[in-house]
């Protein structure tokens, strides 16, 4: 039986440096089976799933889009929590878009994001 954590997948992508023959190499010591995905395919395309789940588990799953105009708004205002608020383990628990931290005493200031279904927090002057 053949799991998923078996393959290691590698794109056809040129941008992507790590889908090299030093990658395929480091696979098979690890004895993985290397899997190819479809050149230009963004469907198989890891970025892009990463952040479709990303999504879905911060937004799509906990609303209902009425029509297209308000997924379109919903989306706009997600791409913008994205960079701006939302943490990223890959950049040290920082945000895409640098932010400035607060180095006050006062009391904490809650701002809505996404319609309340998150929050960024800072400190008031």
């Amino acid at each position: 039986m053949v799991r998923s954590h078996d393959k290691l997948r590698r794109t056809n992508d040129r941008c992507m440096s790590l889908d090299s023959k030093a990658g395929q190499s480091f696979g098979e010591r690890q004895g993985l089976t290397s899997v190819t995905t479809s050149l230009e395919s963004p469907w198989q395309n890891r970025v892009a799933e990463r952040w479709i789940e990303s999504c879905r588990g911060d937004l799509l799953d906990h609303v209902i889009a009425f029509n297209e105009l308000h997924l379109k708004r919903l989306l706009s205002e997600y791409v913008l929590y994205y960079h701006g608020d939302r943490t990223h383990l890959g950049l040290d628990k920082e945000t895409p878009e640098e932010r400035v931290r607060s180095t006050g005493r006062g009391p904490v200031i809650e701002f809505p994001r996404l319609g309340g279904l998150h929050h960024r927090y800072e400190r008031a002057a």
